[in-house]
């Protein structure tokens, strides 16, 4: 069995990139008992209208935001039913190096596919900052660019240089476009990185998959005819340099080469001497984008010297996203229109049953507003949207017509949000907002929903929160017998060692 992971934004088209891929695998021969897609719960897909593959549904988030001993369990049961394939589609809000370090700590060799939204581009920079880079870091069978309405427009251009590991191909496709081009579908094809080669993190791909083809046959080739590659140049790399290189026709099969090198922006078709120049923006960072003409595989040896290679982030995802950004009116706007956003929404149930407590789109605008430029003043009207979704969301447990599958992580996700967050702001709330979050009784929403959980997260730090978030809605109600056996079992759960920082 392999995985192929999907990582963007929110509405980058990881879903429709996903159901194109399940259609082609399809078609080339994998049964539906032999595929098996997991998607978060704002996906949109389900088996009525995928009925070439098994459909997973997460609840509460991404591959990455489960506890990793239930997602651990779930790979094992399908690769025992001869699962050969499971594709995966992640939150934006998780970095690359994070969902990449998930995937090496599976027993399974895996691909990972950027997806960047070129349609939303610069609203997604403000509000994902650095981890949309990340997305495209950790891309090792290819790039692709959505939603395009033209022209690869140049500031996308240079964001995926500015990430890209040269040896990955970048593909676009225009806004409604849904097709999955035979280069990409020939490297997920094949066995991807295997996890005891690669755990941890590396700073860049491996050039997995890119020594072999398949003919696209009836369906779109490369774009125009060539598979493009995109990468950050070094500092101190020069036009001269470049001129030498591709003048030389080093570079086999290049069709045309433009960039930002020494503060010159350039555009040429090797072996001419048509070499379009111009002053580029001041402060962009050099890159390079390389045209490759269909059936040809680009030799990175060969300009090598010139290319600086991605380096790995080791930042938590939120220690990325909370960084400050640039366009502070920009970030403000999006955040009021969330906030509206949020206030009006009901809550989502899935067609399975499935109750989304923690839709993609309130965590990213929890933790936009958290950067310290916009902290004190939206931080507080963010959270005061999301306390009462989550009422609304506790109506709906409590009306009781739910699917069991995923329930309890629902109560348990929901009630340690309802404790924390009031706790927290209390202060500030209006009355009637904390009148009713105390009525959802979040402590024994915990409770109830801790009985069924069998392990805790593995990562140390993780897991310390994760602890420490049910205690504190456990303390809420420490005296009801409900109360002190969930929180009994939960201590079980903890290791000895680490039992003495809880109290």
């Amino acid at each position: 069995m392999r995985l192929t992971a999907l990582v963007g934004t929110l509405g980058a088209g990881k879903s429709t990139v996903l159901k194109a891929l399940t259609e082609e695998h399809a078609r080339c021969g994998l049964k539906r008992d032999e595929l098996a897609i997991l998607v978060n719960e704002v996906g949109g897909m389900t088996e009525i209208d995928t009925p070439y593959a098994r459909v997973i549904t997460l609840p509460n988030g991404c591959f990455t935001c489960q506890d990793e001993q239930t997602l651990t369990n779930t790979l094992a049961v399908l690769d025992a039913q001869g699962v050969k394939l499971v594709l995966m589609e992640g939150f934006g809000v998780v970095s690359g190096e994070e969902t990449r370090t998930f995937l090496a700590h599976s027993k399974y060799p895996f691909h990972i596919v950027g997806i960047v939204d070129a349609q939303n581009f610069r609203d997604n920079m403000v509000l994902y900052g650095e981890l949309m880079g990340s997305h495209v870091r950790v891309a090792n069978a290819g790039i692709v660019v959505t939603k395009l309405s033209g022209e690869f427009p140049e500031d996308v251009e240079s964001f995926v240089a500015q990430y890209a590991n040269a040896r990955v191909p970048v593909f676009t496709l225009l806004e409604h476009e849904i097709y999955v081009p035979g280069k990409l579908l020939a490297a997920l094809k094949r066995d991807g990185h295997h996890p005891q080669h690669h755990r941890g993190s590396c700073g860049h791909g491996h050039g997995h998959g890119h020594g072999h083809h398949v003919h696209d046959g009836h369906h779109h080739g490369d774009v125009h005819g060539w598979a493009t590659y995109a990468m950050a140049l070094k500092p101190d790399a020069t036009l001269y340099d470049l001129m030498s290189i591709l003048g030389r026709h080093v570079v086999s099969g290049l069709a045309r080469a433009k960039g930002v090198v020494s503060g010159t922006s350039f555009n040429v078709a090797p072996g001419t001497s048509d070499w379009n120049i111009k002053t580029a923006p001041s402060g962009t960072i050099p890159f390079l984008i390389l045209y490759i003409k269909a059936g040809t595989e680009l030799d990175v040896a060969s300009i090598a010297s010139l290319v600086e290679e991605p380096v790995a982030d080791t930042r938590k995802s939120h220690e990325v996203i909370r960084v400050d950004v640039a366009e502070l009116d920009r970030l403000e706007a999006l955040l009021k229109s969330g906030v509206e956003e949020i206030v009006t929404r009901e809550p989502t149930v899935t067609s399975t049953g499935l109750l989304v407590t923690h839709p993609e789109r309130l965590q990213l605008l929890k933790e936009a507003s958290r950067r310290p430029q916009v902290k004190d003043k939206w931080f507080p009207q963010v959270m005061e949207a999301c306390l009462r979704y989550w009422v609304k969301c506790s109506a709906v447990i409590a009306e009781g017509d739910l699917s069991d599958d995923g329930l309890n992580t629902s109560m348990r996700e929901l009630g340690v949000s309802l404790a924390w967050w009031v706790e927290e702001f209390a202060e500030v709330l209006p009355n009637d907002l904390v009148e009713a979050v105390r009525r959802c009784q979040p402590a024994r929403l915990v409770a109830q929903g801790l009985f069924e959980l069998a392990a805790l997260r593995t990562d140390p730090f993780w897991r310390y929160w994760q602890v420490k978030e049910y205690l504190r809605a456990l303390d809420l109600e420490p005296d009801l017998p409900l109360v002190q056996e969930a929180r009994a079992h939960l201590m079980g759960l903890v290791p000895e060692g680490e039992r003495a920082q809880f109290g």
